[in-house]
C-alpha cells in the first residue's frame, strides 16, 4: 500500500502536537496510510452513486 505525500503532511500536522512517543515516523506513516485508506474507501462509496445520477440524467 502507499499513500500520497499531502495524506502523510496531513498525519504529521494532526501529530505535531503529540509528544515524541507518539509523535514517530512510523506513527506518521501509520496514521497516513489509514488516512489513504479511508479516503479511497469514501471516494469508491460515492462513485457508484455518481454513475447512478449521470445514467438518469441529473
Amino acid at each position: 500500500m502507499s499513500y500520497d505525500s499531502r495524506v502523510y503532511d496531513l498525519a504529521e500536522l494532526f501529530l505535531s502536537d503529540e509528544t515524541a512517543k507518539i509523535n514517530t515516523e512510523e506513527n506518521r506513516k501509520a496514521l497516513a496510510q489509514h488516512l489513504q485508506d479511508e479516503l479511497e474507501l469514501f471516494i469508491a462509496y460515492l462513485r457508484p452513486e455518481a454513475e447512478q445520477q449521470k445514467e438518469h440524467g441529473h
